[in-house]
């Protein structure tokens, strides 16, 4: 019987353990992806800045005759054309850096997992993971275990 216990609860600190490196890859993917959104946000805002200089450099070239009315109005125009884009793109990646959710990992108890993976017998640290063992019969046990909603039925 503690043999069987001791194999369910190996097997359930694997898939445990499992769980957690898939979440801590996807949480690194989501951290690196929510930097390279900041990263373009930064940049289209520098070159919003670029452009509204861009702007009243047009204007004071036309007010000292400089550049003509057509040639103003039309590269007034261009650089509006831009910063419509530029304003555009920038509300898409705000949003969608909004919807990046923090990811806090709650502390782990990994090395405890580990040294019951390691384990060669049902001690009291490997029990501790246990919360109750049912015997139906000699065909059927049922084991719940003290983490996570994980149950193993063996028979």
């Amino acid at each position: 019987m503690k043999a069987l216990v001791l194999s369910a609860v190996k097997a359930e600190a694997g898939k445990a353990i499992d769980r957690r490196k898939k979440r801590g890859q996807k949480a690194r993917r989501g951290l690196s992806e929510k930097a390279a959104v900041s990263e373009e946000i930064k940049r289209l805002t520098t070159r919003r800045g670029l452009l509204e200089r861009r702007g009243v450099a047009l204007y004071e070239d036309y007010a000292d005759g400089k550049l003509g009315k057509d040639g103003y109005l039309e590269a007034k125009a261009a650089c509006a054309a831009e910063l419509s884009d530029i304003e555009t793109r920038s509300a898409e990646l705000s949003f969608r850096l909004e919807g990046f959710t923090e990811q806090t990992e709650p502390p782990s108890d990994e090395p405890l997992l580990r040294r019951v993976l390691d384990a060669e017998d049902a001690t009291d640290e490997v029990l501790s993971l246990v919360d109750r063992v049912t015997v139906y019969n000699a065909e059927r046990i049922e084991i719940r275990f003290a983490f996570g909603d994980t149950n193993v039925m063996k028979g």
